[in-house]
């Protein structure tokens, strides 16, 4: 007969923590770094650091757009319209400028392009008027290089833009004229409506006086050359904005003139038919 020993019940070593007891200030940092998130959180300022330095950069500031097919418009005023200078690199995109600069009548089409570190470019491709060159009683046809090209025979010239040459001096087929009269006529032709709600009658160019252009109503305005246009397109616009009564006005100087009657000496008389004018001597 065998004999068993009796079972003893021993107590289970008790394993767990008295209640009310909570690890030291070591175990619980010492847990806290083994979850990774210091490293996160020290990573993630690191990063937040880094792209506010990068923003701020003056390296990645815009300080101008190249600006290319631009005639009308000038490169200042395209570099407006896209508000990219002084704008921070990363802030920019590409096609809001291009909507934006497409808003304006004078243009066609646009290509913006954004280069890294700071280079905004701007293509355009603006509305091109017809343009001739009244000289006497023929019409020529003139380029943007102010090439006169030959004698337009149609008797009736409808949607072109016609330079009446007032220096009564004469013209023929492969002269030229200066690029930059060609350049303003087009500019004012196609601003002046837009921005000051004039209706041209007449653009005339002499030597004295450059540039001029006889309203719709009557008004004569002299712009003389390319020099300044923005503001004096401007000036013209505050006029009429302010609703204020002038007969002439003289825009060429920095210190720019209007008054309710016209000098004599600025009265505009009609261009000289071709056996009037002065033709060169054999």
């Amino acid at each position: 007969m065998s004999s068993q020993r009796p079972r003893t019940n021993r107590p289970t070593p008790n394993t767990r923590r008295p209640e009310g007891v909570r690890p030291g200030v070591r175990i619980r940092s010492l847990t806290y770094v083994r979850t990774g998130r210091p490293l996160s959180i020290f990573l993630f300022i690191g990063v937040l650091a880094y792209v506010f330095s990068l923003w701020n950069n003056p390296a990645y500031t815009v300080t101008s757009v190249t600006v290319t097919g631009a005639s009308t418009l000038s490169s200042d005023r395209v570099a407006e319209l896209s508000g990219a200078v002084g704008a921070s690199i990363w802030s920019l995109d590409a096609q809001t400028m291009q909507t934006t600069i497409l808003a304006s009548p004078y243009v066609v089409s646009a290509d913006v392009a954004v280069r890294l570190p700071n280079t905004v470019t701007v293509s355009l491709n603006e509305h091109e008027s017809e343009i001739r060159w009244k000289n006497g009683s023929s019409y020529l046809i003139v380029d943007p290089t102010g090439t006169l090209l030959g004698i337009d025979p149609a008797v009736v010239i409808t949607g072109t833009l016609i330079i009446n040459d007032d220096s009564a001096v004469y013209l023929s087929p492969g002269d030229t004229v200066d690029a930059r009269i060609v350049t303003l006529a087009r500019i004012i032709s196609q601003r002046i409506p837009t921005e000051a709600g004039l209706e041209i009658a007449r653009i005339g160019w002499d030597e004295r006086r450059g540039i001029s252009v006889i309203s719709a109503t009557g008004q004569t305005i002299l712009f003389g050359t390319l020099d300044r246009i923005d503001e004096k397109l401007a000036l013209l616009a505050q006029l009429n904005r302010e609703r204020t009564i002038y007969a002439f006005a003289d825009l060429r100087s920095l210190t720019p003139y209007y008054r309710d009657d016209i000098p004599f000496t600025e009265t505009i008389t009609q261009t000289l038919v071709i056996s009037d004018a002065v033709e060169p001597a054999p």
